[in-house]
């Protein structure tokens, strides 16, 4: 994260391992709806208390981890055009409470606020010579509620954000897709003074473990 002000930049930087999500997934057809429900924990493996080189911590966004453990609901429906069973439209909706850190700054207790993040959008897929391409577009809205420390609401925290996410996959083995991703900030309306997201990009590697008829990835729906 870079912040410049009066010709000064300062960045903060940090990596590692981030949490992890065990999701419990039912899937059904409901005449031609495919609906997936799934609910899981989010288990906080991640480093959440990295400081900088003169020691002093990371602010909690920038953490690896949330060192909180998160309840998440997760909805999604998809469907195909009759005139082109290829092209998919599919809308999703996660939602998210989380738990507290109370290891915060090693005597403090923060709690991330709770969010709800929807998506809707159409996907397609053709093949050119031996690859298999999945482009997609999708909207996606997300609402998230204040941060608190020690049960105090923090007051430059939460808002709402609506993106336009552009995707692509791209296969060439049965089990195997890498995919591209960004998003587009169209709307962001936010509390207080903090920073924004801007534009996004993202990169990665799927890999189904049981084989599959056909490679159906679209990580904008997940």
């Amino acid at each position: 994260r870079a912040i410049s002000q009066f010709d000064n930049v300062n960045v903060d930087e940090t990596h590692g391992v981030g949490d992890a999500v065990l999701l419990v997934k039912y899937s059904r057809y409901i005449n031609s709806f495919l609906i997936n429900v799934g609910t899981g924990p989010k288990i906080p493996l991640g480093k959440h208390n990295l400081s900088n080189e003169i020691g002093i911590p990371y602010n909690a966004d920038l953490q690896p981890g949330s060192g909180s453990w998160d309840a998440l609901g997760w909805v999604n429906v998809s469907n195909s055009f009759r005139f082109r069973p290829t092209l998919t439209y599919f809308s999703s909706l996660t939602m998210r409470l989380n738990g507290k850190n109370k290891s915060y700054l090693e005597t403090e207790e923060y709690q991330f606020g709770n969010s709800i993040y929807g998506i809707a959008g159409i996907s397609d897929r053709f093949a050119i010579n031996r690859f298999m391409m999945d482009p997609g577009i999708s909207f996606s809205y997300r609402r998230a509620y204040k941060d608190k420390i020690n049960n105090n609401e923090i007051e430059n925290t939460g808002g709402r954000w609506v993106f336009l996410n552009p995707s692509l996959s791209i296969s060439w083995w049965q089990n195997v897709a890498f995919n591209f991703a960004a998003e587009l900030p169209v709307y962001a309306k936010v509390s207080g003074t903090q920073l924004s997201p801007t534009l996004r990009l993202r990169a990665g590697i799927y890999y189904i473990f049981t084989k599959k008829q056909k490679l159906d990835i679209n990580p904008e729906a997940l």
